[in-house]
């Protein structure tokens, strides 16, 4: 789901400030525009365990955070308020300081002790592909079709990558289960949604 992120966060990095140019905000709005993402994905890690409590466990904090990143997105292409696109930038600075870290920390614990390197260069090969293909793909998107539609598909495609991943992780637990009850689930199926929250709780 981190390459997802990445990928509509693409969005975001490289369209905004032309958004904004054309919305005909001075470039020192722009710059404070841009940079309250950042702010915001850096003071959030401050306070992660205590956000990760409140929400009820890693699992839920990810699946929050990543609908943060998606429906700012999402709102951004149709705002032209100064506020209000602080207040998204801000909303997408928060959902992506969370699940970025977030990802890795469940990356980690489920997967086993000798995998973990080359799950983690998996991701970061992922995150990376991410990161090139964004600018070219929504790059020819807004030329056809303007940054309104841009920045709502980039929301629209977290948010279903978003829900195909909860559902597949609710089918997995609920498979585990079931085979745990019937005495054939010999080995233990991690799942990045569900067997965390049993821990958080």
């Amino acid at each position: 789901m981190t390459v997802a992120v990445l990928f509509a966060l693409g969005a975001h990095a490289a369209f905004l400030p032309i958004y904004l140019e054309e919305l005909t905000f001075s470039a020192t709005l722009i710059g404070v525009l841009v940079s309250l993402r950042a702010l915001a994905a850096m003071l959030i890690r401050l306070i992660m365990p205590q956000v990760i409590s409140a929400l009820g466990g890693r699992s839920r904090t990810m699946v929050v955070s990543v609908a943060a990143v998606a429906l700012g997105l999402s709102w951004t292409g149709m705002s032209e308020s100064v506020w209000m696109l602080s207040l998204l930038a801000i909303l997408i600075g928060l959902g992506s300081g969370i699940s970025q870290p977030l990802s890795m920390v469940i990356l980690t614990e489920h997967v086993r002790p000798e995998q973990r390197s080359s799950a983690l260069g998996m991701r970061l090969m992922g995150n990376r592909g991410a990161q090139v293909l964004a600018p070219l793909l929504l790059g020819f998107i807004a030329e056809l079709a303007g940054f309104t539609l841009t920045f709502l598909l980039a929301g629209a495609m977290l948010l279903v990558v978003l829900v195909v991943v909860v559902r597949l992780g609710a089918t997995y637990a609920h498979t585990e289960s079931a085979g745990t009850r019937r005495g054939d689930g010999g080995a233990t199926l991690h799942v990045e949604f569900g067997a965390d929250d049993a821990q958080a709780r």
